[in-house]
């Protein structure tokens, strides 16, 4: 009696078993060959065809944000699902010569031949095309503070090339590289990455459709001592002009400015060149570079007062 319990629940279990396997297979089955169904794929990305061909005519897409592109697709579910990502619009832009706005046709790409387009919910593609122009910004070089050391750094060329949209070239500002040593300064040359910065010194990445001719730059680097020399002015050119005046009536500002000296050089003073003759007013000097001797251009000149006369006077 027993027996037949065991035996009539086994069939009991197998009997379940196979109804729900029939379930999963039926429900299977129906999934992928049941009648079609329709969906609205919103924001559909855009591919755009013959940019090289935009480039090379001067000109250049620029990529800003589109309206709702969607598209109402029917097709087996399954299919509708395989196709989430990869249903695109393309847009031909191969026939514009000249920049402006534009309303072009989208054609819808389908990545099946199973699933078919009921209604396609916009009527036009929005472009805007921009000439490709060329800007030259300075190049400029960011070094490092180093105890009693000062460097110069010559790059290679001072100034690099941007081309791009006009709208987004006015972006940026000027170029740099930061020279920077793991430990002590040396002399020697140096391979840096070019940057970017906007007008008010903050980093940047290029916007989107401007390239720069040149990614790095070669810099010499001199290596000199700090130190902190007095202040003599050059007044041979006003003098040779009939100006006189007192020595003791001289009054500059600074007085001592810190410069960099080579280490085998001895370099006791800094001339300042008067240019100029304004009596009793303070007029700007330039200092005078010399032989082992670097002038930082944070020091670059000083102002000087003097009482000037001449010989009638």
């Amino acid at each position: 009696m027993a027996k037949d319990d065991k035996q009539k629940d086994s069939r009991v279990k197998y009997m379940v078993i196979s109804v729900i396997i029939a379930i999963i297979i039926w429900a299977l089955v129906s999934y992928s060959t049941g009648p079609s169904i329709s969906k609205i794929f919103h924001n559909l990305p855009v591919n755009y065809n013959g940019t090289g061909e935009l480039n090379k005519n001067g000109l250049v897409l620029m990529r800003s944000p589109l309206p709702d592109l969607s598209v109402k697709i029917s097709g087996k579910r399954t299919d509708l699902i395989t196709a989430l990502d990869n249903v695109l619009i393309d847009v031909d832009l191969s026939d514009i010569t000249e920049a402006g706005t534009y309303e072009l046709v989208g054609t819808v790409r389908l990545p099946s031949s199973k699933l078919s387009v009921e209604k396609v919910n916009f009527a036009s593609v929005p472009v805007r095309i921009e000439n490709i122009r060329e800007n030259t910004i300075p190049l400029n070089i960011r070094i490092g503070n180093y105890d009693k050391k000062l460097i110069r750094s010559e790059p290679e060329f001072s100034e690099v090339i941007l081309s791009g949209a006009e709208s987004e070239l006015s972006q940026v500002s000027y170029a740099y590289v930061d020279v920077l040593f793991n430990g002590a300064p040396e002399d020697g040359e140096m391979t840096l990455p070019i940057r970017f910065a906007d007008s008010k010194g903050n980093d940047i990445r290029l916007p989107e459709t401007v390239r720069c001719r040149t990614t790095h730059v070669k810099v010499t680097n001199t290596v000199y001592d700090a130190v902190t020399l007095p202040v003599e002015l050059d007044t041979s050119r006003i003098t040779s002009q009939g100006y006189h005046f007192e020595h003791s009536s001289i009054k500059i500002e600074p007085e001592r400015v810190t410069v960099g000296v080579l280490p085998d050089h001895t370099i006791n003073h800094v001339t300042a060149l008067v240019e100029t003759a304004e009596s009793g007013k303070p007029v700007k000097c330039r200092l005078q570079e010399a032989e082992g001797l670097y002038i930082p251009e944070s020091a670059g000149y000083v102002s000087a007062t003097l009482d000037l006369y001449t010989s009638t006077e």
